[in-house]
Parts: C-alpha cells; structure tokens; sequence
C-alpha cells in the first residue's frame, strides 16, 4: 500500500497540470471518454426497460402497470441526448449524463411500487452501479465522487417510500461497490493525467524553437482555423517582423556558437518586453514574427519602437547588436500580414537598417506595393 501511494505521489510530482489548464485536461478527458459515456447511457436506458419483460414474469401477465414506470426514462435520455447540439462544456455534459443512472435508478423505484415482490431490488441496484462506473470514465474524479454518492441517497430515500426488508444489505453491499467503483476511476484518472501531460510536452516541443525556447512556424497550424490561414479570434491583430541588422557578419567574425548566443539573448531581451497573450515565433534564421493581439497601430508603432530601442541599448558582452522592424495589420490572413510586415522590413533594411516601417504609412508613401517594395526612400 505504501508503494501505491509513493507511486501516485510520483504521478503528481512528475506530471504536474497547472491551475489554469485543469479545465483544458478535464475538456480532453471527457472528449476521449464520451463515447464511452453516452454508449452506456443508452445501454442503460435499453436495459432499463429491457426489466419490463421481468415485471411480466413476477406478476405472470402483461405488466401494464410497470410499462409508463419503465418508458419514463426516455425522457431524460432525450435531454442528455440534445444537450451537446448547445454545449461543449465538459461540465455540464458530465453532470447530465449522471441523470440517467439516476433517473434508471427511480425509474425502477416507481415499477417496483406495483410489484408484488420487492425481492429482486437489491439485485438490480447493485447492477446499476456499472452504469455509474462508465459514465465516470468522462468525469472529473470530484464530480464522479459526489454525484455517485447521490445513489446511497436515492436508496434511503425510496426505502422509506417501499420499506425494502433487505434495507440494509442493500447498503451493505451498495457503500463498497461505491468505494470501489470511485478507486478505480481514480486511478484511472491519473493515468489519463499521465499520458495527458505527456502528450502536450511532445506537442509543445514541436511547436518550439530548439535554441530560442519561443514558437515555430508549426505553432500557426494551431492558431488558425483548419485549411485556412485565418486566427481563430476576431480582435484587432496586427503583425510584427524584425530581424537582427548584420547577423551574417556575427557568425563570421565570432563563430556560429557565439551567434547563437547572441540569438538567444536578443530573443529573451524582446520577451521580456511583449505580453503573454502575444505570439512570439522564430519565423526563419534570424527572422521572427510577433502576433499582437487587441493592439491598435498606435500600441503597435510604440511596441515596435520599445523593441528596437530596447535591442539597441541591451549589451550581452560580444558585439553590439539592432534589429529592424516592419509591421503590418491582420486582416482574416495571416500570410498576408506577414508578407506586408516582411515588406515594411524590407524597405527599412534597404534604408539603413536600425529603424521601424509601417506598411500601411508606406503604401500611402508609394514605397511599397502589394507585391514588392517600389523604391528606396528615407525610412520612417
């Protein structure tokens, strides 16, 4: 038992989910379980009703009086059923599906008042509790855990309506199975915790640069929606673009090493001066791209500017070092954007380097056209 806890004290310590993501695994788990979860639910619903052919043989005729008790769990299933055509949310998708556990569960307490043996109850509450163990599997293990425990409920509750003689074999063997059910669901839930945790590391780490530590070109694949080159937000987005002024001379005077260094301290200098909701990404050697979001050009031109200051008054003790910046508005195509940024860059890499370059400024200047800069001019 010692081993057991040790080795689910590891699982948590090795495989840690920060407070903010919980929901994003909780979301993940209950898309990887859901068929799980609402196959049983109409499983349990046809077995339900499937009892009906039981309450024929306890009364030796037609059970006529336990067919609407028997039907009434459609309704239910019907909601649970609609719900996901309004919802994605986890949350309330995992509770509705307990209704139906519960509902077969009242179900059966509304047949078994009509039968003239209660005998068979224990039995078929015991079976329930199956239900109760897949529809877990999409749950968080809290949710699980207190809308479980509601079965103990519904049992004391119908037995003060039907007086069951095995009341308390029925809680005997209920509590256990109970217990046992909510242990497995947990050990379950670490193990999706696992491979959860381990799948996004694989995943970030392809979507990270190997030297800088910011994003790659693949991180875009994930910010847009799929076959398109559109973001999936609709704020103000604007795109900026910079390289490092000279990086070639860098790499031949001091080595490809110490460039790399150079690299990543200009990288961690420009971090340093953008927020966590913008998209830093290494767009080529020493070329990089920046999303920023909910920005107007005002924001943008002072960011820009902050960063080229910033570079150009940063010392890493090898060479000084400026970058030049272009910058261009998103408008629903972020290959677009780029290319324009791209221009902007152009054109002040073509007039001295150091600088900043609007494109819309200088398109409204005739120095840049749609598809190549035009001539050069003084940079603004």
């Amino acid at each position: 038992m010692k081993a057991d806890l040790l080795g689910i004290k590891k699982i948590l310590r090795d495989y840690p989910i920060e407070e903010e993501r919980m929901d994003e695994f909780y979301q993940s788990k209950f898309s990887q379980f859901a068929i799980v979860s609402y196959g049983t639910a109409i499983l349990t619903v046809f077995a339900n009703f499937m009892y009906f052919f039981t309450d024929c043989q306890i009364f030796g005729r037609f059970a006529y009086e336990t067919l609407l008790p028997r039907l009434s769990i459609l309704l239910p299933l019907a909601l649970v059923l609609l719900l996901p055509v309004f919802t994605r949310d986890y949350h309330t998708l995992t509770s509705s599906l307990y209704l139906i556990p519960h509902a077969a569960m009242w179900s059966t307490v509304w047949a078994i008042y009509y039968l003239p043996n209660r005998d068979f109850a224990r039995e078929g509450f015991i079976i329930m509790q199956f239900s109760f163990l897949a529809i877990g599997m999409a749950a968080p293990i809290k949710t699980h855990i207190e809308l479980h425990s509601l079965y103990i409920v519904d049992i004391i509750l119908s037995n003060a309506l039907l007086h069951y003689k095995t009341f308390w074999m029925m809680l005997t063997l209920s509590v256990p199975v109970y217990i046992g059910i909510c242990i497995v669901l947990f050990f379950i839930e670490l193990v999706n915790r696992k491979l959860w945790v381990t799948e996004q590391k694989l995943d970030n780490k392809s979507k990270r640069d190997n030297l800088t530590q910011i994003y790659n070109r693949n991180m875009l694949n994930d910010l847009v929606y799929p076959g398109t080159y559109q973001f999936r937000w609709e704020d103000e987005t604007w795109c900026l673009m910079f390289d490092i002024d000279h990086f070639k001379k860098v790499n031949d005077v001091y080595g490809h090493e110490i460039g790399d260094e150079v690299l990543k301290m200009c990288v961690e200098n420009v971090h340093s001066m953008i927020r966590k909701s913008d998209y830093f990404i290494r767009y080529g050697g020493e070329e990089f791209v920046i999303f920023l979001i909910r920005t107007n050009r005002e924001q943008v031109m002072n960011i820009a500017e902050r960063i080229r200051r910033g570079v150009e008054e940063s010392k890493n003790g090898i060479t000084h070092v400026t970058i030049s910046v272009g910058f261009a508005p998103y408008k629903d195509d972020y290959m677009e954007a780029i290319k324009h940024a791209d221009q902007a860059l152009f054109f002040v890499k073509e007039n001295g380097r150091n600088a900043v370059g609007d494109y819309e400024v200088l398109c409204q200047r005739g120095v840049v056209g749609d598809d190549e800069v035009v001539e050069p001019l003084e940079p603004v």
